[in-house]
């Protein structure tokens, strides 16, 4: 099966919503955001993806300048989608590499990479850190533009720039990163560049607990987890 036929049965699938199980997860889901719980109660699923070569770089938008960020990119940054500047502060100064598209001066887009093998940790309450083999792996994650760019290409064209560095410059072997199984575009995105699916993953986040479970290659894992515990979750698990 090739993998256009991969996601694209994936996105149907998600689409239909067939099953008691699956339509009672998306009344859950819908419940916790309409009733305002979050974030003391978090349902959430994610598809996790890899890369292990650099994509192919496409032509077009020759003016979207691409460079790694710095300090004093900072409220730039935190004004493409209205995020805290703390929290970009905190991603450069553990060292993650957050790149960015600056098109007539104004930053429109960016993109993030952790690299191991020091877990991810962001995902911590949500889901679980996320665990890296070594130096060579990366973690992709928190790809935005803005609003009114956000159907120009600036996103996708930024990531196979930031991509091709991972894998050139800075001796990448592997990238994964996750995505919201509902996130279709992402979804189609990631396949164009080149990634596959590995493995599903569902988080349910009580107060103080959280259940999750792992799904890859017809088999799953589950744990039950204090909220903010250290289990690092290895998305190459089976």
């Amino acid at each position: 099966m090739t993998l256009a036929r991969k996601f694209a049965g994936l996105a149907d699938e998600l689409r239909q919503e067939s099953s008691p199980s699956e339509k009672l997860f998306r009344l859950a889901q819908r419940g916790a955001h309409s009733l305002g719980l979050s974030p003391a109660v978090t349902i959430n699923r994610c598809v996790i993806v890899q890369i292990t070569e650099p994509p192919k770089l496409t032509r077009g938008l020759s003016d979207l300048i691409i460079r790694r960020a710095e300090e004093r990119d900072v409220p730039a940054l935190a004004a493409v989608d209205n995020r805290d500047a703390a929290l970009f502060r905190a991603r450069l100064g553990r060292s993650d590499m957050v790149y960015l598209g600056e098109l007539d001066g104004e930053v429109i887009c960016h993109t993030c990479f952790h690299q191991g093998p020091t877990p991810f940790e962001e995902e911590r309450a949500t889901f679980a850190p996320w665990a890296l083999e070594d130096a060579s792996s990366f973690w992709s994650y928190d790809a935005s533009a803005r609003l009114e760019a956000r159907s120009s290409g600036v996103v996708a064209k930024l990531f196979q720039v930031a991509l091709r560095e991972v894998f050139e410059l800075h001796g990448g072997r592997c990238v994964r990163g996750f995505i919201h199984d509902r996130n279709h575009p992402s979804l189609i995105l990631h396949e164009r560049l080149g990634f596959t699916v590995i493995g599903k993953a569902t988080a349910v986040g009580l107060s103080g607990v959280k259940w999750v479970r792992w799904e890859s290659g017809g088999r799953a894992r589950q744990w039950l987890l204090a909220r903010n515990s250290d289990f690092a979750l290895p998305p190459a698990m089976a």
